[in-house]
C-alpha cells in the first residue's frame, strides 16, 4: 500500500489570509508535523503556493519528505522551475508517474486554463490498460458553489470529454476551490479537498470564507482501489 499526504492551497505571503485572521505559515508547519506522525513520508502538493518570496522556505519546509506538486493560479513557472523541476524543454509543469497498477498524471493549470500541448500529451498518454489518478489544481467535474461560477477551469469541457471517453477508472485529485467535495461521473471520481489557510462555504449565495477551518487528505493506494480520509485541524 502506498500513503499520499495530499495538501493544497497553503498561499504564503499573501495579503488575504492575513486579513482574514489566517496564519498559512504556522498551519502548513502544524500539518507537516502531523503529517510525519502519521508515518507518511510522500507528499503532494495541489497547487497555489504563494507569493514568490515564500518559496525558499516553502521547498525547504519539504525537503524531509518525497514530494511532487502541480501549480495552481496563484503559482508561476518561472518561479517555481529553480525550486522544481522535471522536463528542462518546456515551460509548463506537467509530467507523469508509473508504477506496475497505476498512472499518476500531473497537469499544470497555472493559466487557468490547460493548453494545448498538454491535451495532446494527455490523450497519448491515456493509452495505457492502468487505473489513472490525475492530480490538477482547478476542479474537472463542476461542484454547486458560487466559486465554481466566477473561477472555473476556462477549457475543462475539453478535458473532461478526453477523460470521459477513456474505458479507465479515473481519479482526480484537484483544490482551488478551498473545500472538500467528491463527486462521479461514469469512469471520473473527483475528489476535491479543503485549503492549507483559509476554506469556502460550499453551499452558499455568494462566497463566504470560513477561516476557523483547515486540514489535508491521505490518499491510501492499494492494488485495487483507492482510499482517502481527511485530518482537521482548527485555526
Amino acid at each position: 500500500m502506498r500513503r499520499i499526504a495530499y495538501i493544497t492551497d497553503v498561499h504564503l505571503d499573501e495579503q488575504f489570509p492575513i486579513d482574514n485572521n489566517v496564519n498559512p505559515k504556522q498551519n502548513l508547519e502544524i500539518v507537516l508535523q502531523d503529517i510525519s506522525k502519521q508515518g507518511v513520508n510522500e507528499i503532494i502538493f495541489g497547487g497555489d503556493i504563494g507569493e514568490a518570496s515564500s518559496h525558499i522556505y516553502f521547498f525547504d519546509a519539504l525537503k524531509p519528505f518525497t514530494f511532487k506538486l502541480v501549480l495552481g493560479n496563484h503559482d508561476k513557472f518561472k518561479n517555481v522551475k529553480d525550486h522544481f523541476i522535471i522536463d528542462k524543454s518546456k515551460n509548463e509543469l506537467y509530467y507523469k508517474v508509473e508504477d506496475e497498477n497505476y498512472l499518476y498524471l500531473f497537469l499544470d493549470t497555472s493559466t487557468d486554463e490547460i493548453s494545448n500541448s498538454q491535451l495532446l500529451w494527455l490523450q497519448s498518454e491515456l493509452k495505457i490498460n492502468k487505473k489513472i489518478l490525475v492530480f490538477i489544481h482547478h476542479p474537472i467535474l463542476p461542484i454547486n458553489t458560487p466559486v465554481d461560477n466566477q473561477y472555473p477551469l476556462k477549457n475543462r469541457e475539453e478535458l473532461k470529454s478526453i477523460l470521459l471517453h477513456q474505458k479507465n477508472n479515473i481519479t482526480v485529485f484537484c483544490g482551488h476551490y478551498h473545500m472538500n467535495d467528491e463527486f462521479e461521473l461514469e469512469n471520473i471520481k473527483q475528489i476535491t479537498t479543503q485549503s492549507l489557510s483559509f476554506q469556502l462555504v460550499k453551499n452558499a449565495d455568494k462566497i463566504q470564507i470560513d477561516n476557523l477551518n483547515f486540514g489535508y487528505r491521505i490518499i491510501e493506494i492499494h492494488e485495487d482501489k483507492i482510499e482517502t480520509h481527511l485530518i482537521n485541524f482548527k485555526n
